[in-house]
């Protein structure tokens, strides 16, 4: 089980950055998700219930919301492989790196 809340602490502890926007897509989901559909949001306004809401991120079928944010430097999404789905992220600008599975430097 996992929580959008866990999945962006992971994120700003490996990052030191937490999101300032998000936009989430709900099409193709089990479930509903109280999110603003296609909608730019501030990351500050997701309300607790997304954030806490639990969902099995494991191999099988998609429970949690598409989505897309922003921080200073990063830009994060959900990546899903055979249902299984986790956070990623990449630079917000081009930078030399090495690309990695986790989407992370």
């Amino acid at each position: 089980m996992a929580t959008l809340r866990q999945w962006f602490a992971d994120f700003t502890e490996s990052t030191g950055e937490t999101p300032t926007h998000i936009v989430f897509s709900t099409d193709g989901l089990y479930g509903e998700w109280a999110v603003a559909d296609r909608e730019l949001v501030d990351f500050t306004t997701v309300s607790v219930d997304v954030l806490d809401r639990e969902f099995d991120n494991g191999f099988g079928g998609q429970e949690c919301p598409s989505l897309c944010a922003w921080s200073e430097s990063w830009v994060v999404f959900k990546s899903t492989y055979d249902g299984a789905e986790a956070l990623q992220w990449v630079p917000r600008h081009p930078v030399a790196h090495e690309p990695t599975i986790g989407g992370y430097i």
